[in-house]
């Protein structure tokens, strides 16, 4: 396995990483691993992350993970990624309803092609200073990142990201470099980001502004310190997930398109 393609598998199990961290909300069939977060009615969380199995498990895998979803009817997705096995499991999946609502591109960056001193001076000269929260400040962040990424008025999801994300402090209490991060202006919390170590690269999650905040680069601040605090953490490489309209912003820091996860979803709802 060359380097290019460590970096594209390491940043599939990173953001597997994320989501089995939550046993209590995680199951496993097979060749299957799949989020059901009934707090939190979205279907990127609950979702089937990953399939591995052979031609002749795919039919039955596919009903039970229906079966599943459908006992507390909760609307899911299915990601289909270059580590899906088989690599014709789409073809499958539209013969049970589902059609293809979007793709995501997972991004990444080996540590060793940055400049971590540039780095390190944009974030000493910049007005943003960021700062990692503890279990007890969580209400800090859930502020700026339901404001961020617009969903200050569902209380629902409020509700649910926040247990999501308390869970993530309570299971992340005693890792030193992964964790919540709160960008401050003034004393005022305006950005924020998750971060989280696994299989060897930093994981990049939770990039949010308060609109007020923004196209002023805290996003890429955020996304520095995270970078920074993986090389501290000695990990080789940074990843994340963007829209297709933040490409541009990562791809100035130095990350790359390494492949792109598909999403699938029944288009009758459960």
């Amino acid at each position: 396995m060359n380097e290019g393609e460590w970096l594209a598998e390491a940043a599939y199990k990173n953001w597997v990483s994320v989501f089995t961290l939550f046993k209590e909300f995680t199951f496993k069939e097979k060749g299957v691993i799949a989020g059901k977060f009934p707090h939190i009615p979205l279907i990127f969380v609950n979702n089937v992350f990953q399939t591995d199995l052979t031609n002749q498990e795919v039919d039955q895998t596919i009903e039970l993970i229906i079966s599943k979803y459908r006992e507390e009817k909760i609307d899911f997705s299915w990601s289909i990624t270059p580590f899906t096995n088989p690599n014709n499991f789409d073809l499958y999946l539209k013969k049970y309803g589902f059609i293809e609502v979007g793709e995501v591109p997972h991004m990444a960056l080996l540590h060793s092609n940055i400049d971590k001193n540039q780095f390190d001076k944009e974030l000493h000269e910049a007005d943003l200073k960021i700062r990692k929260i503890d279990i007890n400040n969580l209400d800090l962040y859930m502020n700026p990142f339901t404001l961020g990424f617009g969903l200050s008025e569902n209380i629902q999801l409020v509700n649910g990201f926040n247990k999501f994300l308390l869970d993530f402090l309570r299971l992340t209490a005693n890792d030193i470099h992964s964790g919540l991060f709160l960008g401050y202006v003034d004393d005022k919390p305006v950005s924020t980001a998750l971060g989280i170590i696994a299989n060897d690269v930093m994981g990049i999650y939770n990039i949010a502004t308060i609109p007020e905040y923004r196209k002023r680069g805290y996003g890429r601040l955020m996304t520095t310190d995270l970078i920074i605090r993986g090389i501290n953490a000695k990990v080789r490489g940074s990843i994340l997930q963007s829209s297709e309209m933040g490409k541009g912003v990562y791809e100035k820091l130095g990350f790359v398109t390494k492949y792109y996860q598909k999403q699938f979803k029944l288009e009758e709802k459960l």
